[in-house]
């Protein structure tokens, strides 16, 4: 019961970030969204550094699976996965 408790609340604070990134509701976090991201993480609303910048690349590669230049929820997941942030 607890395992299932956990999950659902997990899936629950996926499904929340996610839609807080996706500030468009395109159903997916394009390029900018992404980096907004990263902005708000790295940056206190600024200018992120050239390391930074070069990290929040990598992670949206990483992330875009497809390869479309954007990411959807089902890769929004598999990345958190890979991070260790969803089990």
């Amino acid at each position: 019961m607890l395992a299932r408790t956990h999950k659902a609340e997990a899936a629950k604070t996926a499904t929340q970030l996610f839609k807080q990134y996706d500030t468009d509701n395109s159903g997916f976090i394009e390029r900018k969204e992404w980096l907004q991201i990263w902005k708000a993480l790295f940056s206190d609303g600024g200018t992120l550094s050239k390391a930074h910048l070069k990290l929040a690349r990598i992670e949206l590669e990483r992330a875009d699976t497809d390869g479309d230049g954007r990411v959807s929820f089902n890769e929004f997941i598999e990345w958190m996965r890979a991070l260790g942030m969803y089990a």
